[in-house]
């Protein structure tokens, strides 16, 4: 059986690490040690889910989606941006 709570766990950081582009105040480091900090409280438990080769393809996918999303903004809006006078101004 799929225990569920600890596959949310691995939803809820690839979610904080995509939220972390869209402009939230958070870095991307926090989601990251967040995830390694979930896979070591679990370390010794062998019934548990929270494995590292399974956490470390989803921050992978968290951090490559979240920079496709930062590319894809200022590839759509980024010239625009810097025409704005109070872009050029800082």
């Amino acid at each position: 059986m799929i225990p569920w709570d600890e596959v949310r766990q691995y939803v809820w950081v690839f979610t904080a690490l995509v939220i972390s582009a869209v402009g939230v105040p958070i870095p991307e480091e926090i989601p990251i040690i967040w995830g390694g900090v979930l896979v070591g409280k679990e370390w010794n438990n062998p019934s548990s889910w929270m494995k590292w080769w399974i956490m470390l393809p989803v921050l992978f996918a968290g951090v490559v989606v979240c920079d496709i999303i930062l590319y894809l903004i200022g590839r759509k809006w980024g010239v625009r941006l810097l025409e704005r006078k109070w872009v050029q101004r800082r």
